[in-house]
C-alpha cells in the first residue's frame, strides 16, 4: 500500500475523513510510515510510540530520563 498522495506529508484519518498532521491520541490513533494512514495497531515490524502517536522501528530514549522500551507481545513503547 502506498501513501495517500491527497494528504501527503501529512495523514489520512479515516475516523474524521480528513488529513491530519497528528494522529488523534483520543482515537489512540498511530501514524503508520509505510501507509500514510491513522492505524489503531501499528505493523507487526514496528512499534506504538503514544509520545509521538507514530509507529516507531525503536522506542525512543531520553538520555535515561522516562526511556521507554519495546513490548514485544503488545508492540507498545
Amino acid at each position: 500500500m502506498t501513501t495517500p498522495t491527497a494528504c501527503s506529508p501529512q495523514w489520512a484519518d479515516n475516523t474524521t475523513h480528513t488529513c491530519v498532521t497528528t494522529c488523534p491520541v483520543l482515537a489512540n490513533l498511530y501514524a503508520d510510515l509505510t501507509t500514510g494512514y491513522c492505524v489503531p495497531v501499528c505493523p507487526s515490524s514496528y512499534f506504538a510510540d503514544s509520545n509521538t502517536q507514530s509507529c516507531v522501528d525503536t522506542c525512543p530514549t531520553n538520555n535515561g530520563i522516562h526511556d521507554t522500551f519495546g513490548n514485544n507481545d503488545t508492540h507498545i513503547c
